[in-house]
């Protein structure tokens, strides 16, 4: 069964022990932090791959909602809280449960299972280490084979941010938090990688379109990463964007 990473956040210290407890019960739940307030767990969790979050809503200075607002699509969102009068308002950001306090653990542990079962049946990784039989001369149509310390590995493009050159290597950064580098150049890639999904925006960058979002000062971001266009490429990536204006 497939381990998920999970997170608290709670203002009050007893609703954090006693998740935790349930959390300790579950086999499949890896908890990685718990934190008392929005504000402290930003610090944390926009960085980490978190896979559920068990979420306080009322909670001062950032509630939960609009937490919730700023997390990754694949972080799935149990909201916890002791007032109905929310259900609605957690639906409308996505939200993967609704539990009201007091929480027991069966109905706990329910909603861990089916959060479980949704992973197992609808994600498909970023990145599968792949035999020498399974290898092929090429890369299939979705995938490229990467070699990295001594094993290989099949890297799926519909997962993949960007890729950095740096130095002799080149370094894929997925969109579950996982790298992989390989010894390579950014040109011998490029011409690897179909140009329908990427573009080059800077010497040392390869972008994916579809996961281009935010663009800021001239840099494009991927979360806490930015991506600066160079000069030379700036009327390519201009071209890409007018399609959608």
């Amino acid at each position: 069964m497939r381990q998920l990473r999970c997170a608290i956040i709670d203002d009050e210290p007893l609703a954090i022990g006693l998740f935790s407890s349930y959390v300790k019960r579950i086999d499949f739940l890896q908890l990685v932090g718990t934190y008392s307030s929005a504000k402290e767990a930003q610090k944390h969790l926009l960085d980490d791959n978190v896979d559920l979050l068990f979420l306080d809503i009322q909670m001062p200075n950032m509630n939960g909602l609009e937490f919730a607002a700023t997390l990754p699509a694949k972080t799935k969102i149990v909201f916890t809280t002791a007032y109905s009068e929310y259900a609605i308002e957690g639906y409308k950001v996505s939200a993967f449960d609704y539990l009201l306090k007091p929480i027991a653990f069966a109905e706990f542990q329910k909603t861990a299972e089916r959060a479980v079962v949704w992973f197992e049946q609808n994600e498909t990784p970023a990145l599968e280490a792949v035999t020498a039989e399974e290898d092929t001369a090429s890369a299939s149509s979705n995938a490229i084979f990467v070699l990295s310390k001594r094993r290989r590995y099949r890297v799926y493009f519909d997962h993949v941010l960007f890729v950095e050159a740096q130095r002799d290597y080149v370094r894929f950064v997925l969109d579950d938090n996982t790298e992989i580098s390989t010894i390579a150049t950014l040109k011998a890639m490029e011409q690897q990688l179909d140009s329908r999904r990427f573009i080059r925006v800077h010497r040392s960058f390869l972008v994916q379109k579809s996961k281009i979002s935010v663009i800021k000062n001239g840099t494009i971001v991927f979360g806490k990463t930015q991506i600066p266009v160079g000069d030379a490429y700036k009327e390519t990536l201009n071209s890409f964007l007018q399609q959608f204006q």
